[in-house]
């Protein structure tokens, strides 16, 4: 039972740090032509960094690492 957990942490894990950069991607393509407010250059990296986190985590502890 452990290992379909574990290996059900690390798909899930896979699918956040895709879907990760692709939503990179896509604010990336958004935001080409006007510059971040104040709030956008606080929020969007702090969001993006916990989803980032939160993913290798995931998958670290599928794998037994963590």
């Amino acid at each position: 039972m452990s290992y379909m957990l574990g290996g059900g942490q690390v798909i899930v894990g896979l699918v956040v740090l895709v879907a990760w950069w692709l939503a990179l991607r896509l604010l990336r393509r958004l935001n080409e032509a006007k510059p971040l407010s104040s709030i956008g250059f606080a929020f969007w990296p702090s969001l993006l960094l916990i989803w980032l986190v939160g993913g290798c985590i995931l998958m670290l502890r599928g794998i037994g690492a963590v």
